[in-house]
This record gives structure tokens, C-alpha cells and sequence, in this order.
């Protein structure tokens, strides 16, 4: 497990002291680590087989973990919710599921962990399936913009400088 709560969310604290619990009922406690917060999570990718994302709520937008997961080759097994079906295509980068099925997202975990080849080519299509929209680049052209058009000014070349700074 890579991430940490939001020290200022009681929710969060609460959620993670229910996973570690759950492990440890499971007998899971020694299989499972539990890293933190870490400013650059990539490297973790590199050791998974899967990425399980089973959110439940329909507002969400498009994961980072999900996109992050791609960019590294990892195969997607998520939650059919939110902007999640725009990066993960069900059967070329990963396995879409419905929300709250619990049931689905085990079976197709066990799909992908159980089929060396099907994971291959999950693998595969992880790896060439993120676009343009999707870049890092993209994301802060459009934030330059969003706040640019948020300003009573135009953002003049000045501005956008002092944007680009910041974003």
C-alpha cells in the first residue's frame, strides 16, 4: 500500500486503520506493506502485477494512480466510475467492473493474476494505450488556462510566466 492519509482527514485515518485491521484478520499482515507517503511513487509501479481501483464514486475524475499505473506498464482492474473509463479500456489496459461489485473486482483480478498471456497483453496495451490528453503537459496547459480564464486580466506573457511557475 503506497499513500498516506491526509493528516487533516479523520475519515482517511479511520479508512486506513480498517484496511490494516482487515489484513490482519485476513492473516495478510506479512504480505502486506504498508510504505507511506512517498513524493514520487513511481518506482513502486515497477513491482506490480495489477493495479486494483475500485472506486464507488461516480464524481470522481480521472485517477492519477490509474494513469500513473499505465505510463508504467501496469494493468488497470477498476471500478467502471467516473473519468475512470477514459484511461482504462476493458480488455486492452486493464478489466472494468461494476461499482461496488466486489464479486467483479475479484474475478477479474484473479482473471488477470490466473493468465500469464491475457496479462501480457494487458501489459502491453497499458504501455501504448495513454494519449495526448493524458500528458503531464497537457494537464498544466490546461490548469494555465482554466486560471487565465479565471482572471479579470488576460494573461499576458508576464503572467502566464508567473503562472507557469507555480503550476
Amino acid at each position: 500500500m503506497v499513500g498516506a492519509p491526509d493528516p487533516q482527514s479523520p475519515r482517511d485515518a479511520a479508512y486506513v486503520r480498517q484496511l490494516e485491521a482487515r489484513a490482519a484478520e485476513l492473516g495478510l499482515g506479512s504480505n502486506v506493506r504498508w510504505s507511506g507517503y512517498h513524493s514520487d511513487p513511481g518506482p513502486y509501479f515497477a513491482h506490480f502485477d495489477v493495479l486494483a481501483l475500485p472506486s464507488v464514486d461516480n464524481g470522481d475524475g480521472v485517477p492519477m494512480v490509474a494513469l500513473e499505473a499505465a505510463q508504467w506498464g501496469v494493468p488497470v482492474v477498476a471500478a467502471r466510475a467516473g473519468g475512470i473509463p477514459e484511461v482504462v479500456r476493458d480488455g486492452v489496459n486493464g478489466l472494468l467492473v461494476p461499482p461496488g461489485d466486489e464479486e467483479a473486482l475479484a474475478t477479474a483480478l484473479e482473471r488477470v493474476l490466473g493468465d500469464p498471456a491475457f496479462r501480457a497483453r494487458l501489459v502491453a496495451g497499458a504501455r501504448t494505450s495513454l494519449d495526448h490528453r493524458f500528458s503531464p503537459e497537457t494537464f498544466r496547459s490546461t490548469i494555465r488556462g482554466i486560471v487565465c480564464g479565471l482572471l479579470s486580466d488576460p494573461c499576458g506573457v508576464a503572467r502566464e510566466e508567473e503562472i507557469e511557475a507555480r503550476v
